[in-house]
């Protein structure tokens, strides 16, 4: 690990900010290679952890093709891509709004609801493992907490500039 910080106590917290993204690349790449692990153990073998993202980020009731990009922060050409994948295999199905012709709505086949089950399950069993005691789980409380403050600041900053 290279905590920028520690290594050179003389330099600017703002160091802190070139190892900040540069850590969360590498929990995110950790935590894809988690959900290929589950999807294995599962049994499924024609779906890829982003699949698992986008599955878990459509309700019950469905959600529009355009909500779900922005929900989940998926490039848009990328997130057409896989849910055609999803569609050919049998996770999802698209239909047409009455309302708006252009609009694609997604919702669950009910194999997509069985597995999202499953894989819900493991990752409870996953977080129990992770965060074995109530001070892990606020732990990780307080980081989401803490990350969501960032991502709103530096948003902020993308949209508006310093202020």
């Amino acid at each position: 690990m290279n905590y920028i910080a520690d290594e050179n106590p003389g330099e600017s917290d703002a160091a802190l900010y070139l190892e900040m993204p540069r850590m969360l690349e590498r929990l995110h790449r950790d935590f894809m290679d988690i959900l290929q692990v589950q999807l294995q153990k599962c049994g499924i073998d024609d779906l890829l952890p982003v699949h698992v993202f986008m599955l878990l980020d459509i309700d019950g009731d469905g959600v529009s093709l355009t909500q779900l990009i922005a929900r989940g922060r998926y490039q848009r050409s990328n997130a057409f891509n896989h849910i055609r994948k999803l569609t050919e295999q049998g996770y999802v199905e698209q239909s047409r709004s009455s309302h708006d012709r252009r609009a694609i709505r997604l919702t669950l086949t009910p194999k997509a609801i069985e597995l999202r089950a499953l894989l819900r399950e493991n990752l409870q069993a996953l977080d129990a493992h992770f965060h074995p005691t109530e001070a892990d789980r606020s732990d990780a409380r307080d980081l989401l907490e803490a990350m969501g403050r960032l991502e709103r600041r530096w948003g902020s900053y993308l949209r508006y500039g310093i202020r």
